[in-house]
């Protein structure tokens, strides 16, 4: 039986390596970066931060 595989507080598309969670006033804030493909370093591509409600991490 194959399963399959979800991130439980991003959205599916996105693909962040080294993503470091912090919490601050009630909130979950998610900072990372992306790589280039082929690339011989990392975080070339661009930084990113997603943020949610600590209760609700889907929102």
């Amino acid at each position: 039986m194959k399963r399959q595989c979800f991130n439980p507080y991003l959205p599916a598309w996105e693909y962040i390596p080294d993503a470091e969670p912090r919490l601050f006033n009630g909130r979950v804030y998610i900072y990372g970066s992306h790589d280039q493909f082929g690339s011989s370093e990392y975080c070339v591509n661009d930084y990113v931060s997603w943020s949610a409600p600590e209760d609700d991490l889907s929102d």
